[in-house]
């Protein structure tokens, strides 16, 4: 009974914030403002049936930067690590799914805690970035990672996408990435990545088994017809 209530009240909500939710989506800003100064309830509430609020919808609008940049200026910045949908994922998840850079700094410049937040399937935004293929705003998570995890390690974030499950998950998304640069210094700054067995995934491995791995390889480049042939019959009977 205490399930049907809830998802009554959930449905409840979604109908209430119907006309907001239209006015993220047209990047109405008047609209959406008169709504907020009404109710302030509406900057934090889940207002589709994904349980998204109103800054999660306007991010994956993508173009109407102006929009998210104005609804940051109303919100509490730390209110965003309790701002999550269904799927557990905070803003920045949205931002990193679409690839929408302007937005990630935006709400990283806000508050950077997001970046070491996992969501229910236990990936990070940097995570997200890289498996939806947007590698600028990949590479700019990479970046501010990088640049906070020091800080938030010893406020007591223990989910560095740099260590344990994290750091192994990274790796292999990078490699099926095809981002063997960014790999190898991954490894190389974090040793411990390549010693680290996670199941069946092992890095070289994971390198090793990629279908166009021949691509990563540059040793046959200035083989003559020959030698590339036999090259490519070696290759070929690894797998």
């Amino acid at each position: 009974m205490a399930s049907s209530s809830t998802s009554n009240s959930s449905k409840d909500t979604i109908a209430k914030y119907i006309p907001l939710y239209r006015a993220i989506r047209r990047g109405d800003w008047e609209k959406a403002e008169e709504i907020f100064n009404g109710d302030e309830d509406a900057l934090t509430a889940k207002i589709d049936a994904s349980g998204n609020s109103a800054l999660h919808i306007a991010i994956n609008m993508r173009k109407n930067i102006q929009f998210v940049e104005n609804l940051l200026k109303k919100m509490n910045p730390e209110t965003f690590p309790t701002l999550v949908n269904e799927e557990q994922r905070n803003v920045l998840h949205n931002a990193a799914v679409v690839g929408n850079i302007k937005a990630a700094k935006m709400v990283v410049n806000e508050n950077s805690s997001l970046l070491f937040i996992p969501d229910v399937e236990q990936c990070l935004p940097i995570h997200r970035a890289i498996l939806n293929c947007h590698i600028e705003t990949f590479q700019y998570l990479l970046q501010v990672s990088e640049q906070y995890k020091g800080h938030f390690l010893q406020e007591g974030y223990c989910y560095s996408p740099f260590q344990g499950e994290f750091g192994i998950m990274l790796i292999d998304n990078v490699i099926n990435g095809g981002l063997y640069d960014v790999a190898y210094m991954l490894i190389t700054k974090y040793p411990e990545l390549a010693r680290t067995k996670n199941g069946s995934f092992i890095p070289l491995k994971s390198i090793a088994n990629k279908r166009d791995a021949r691509d990563a390889y540059f040793s046959s480049t200035g083989y003559n017809i020959y030698q590339r042939f036999v090259y490519f019959c070696m290759f070929s009977h690894l797998f």
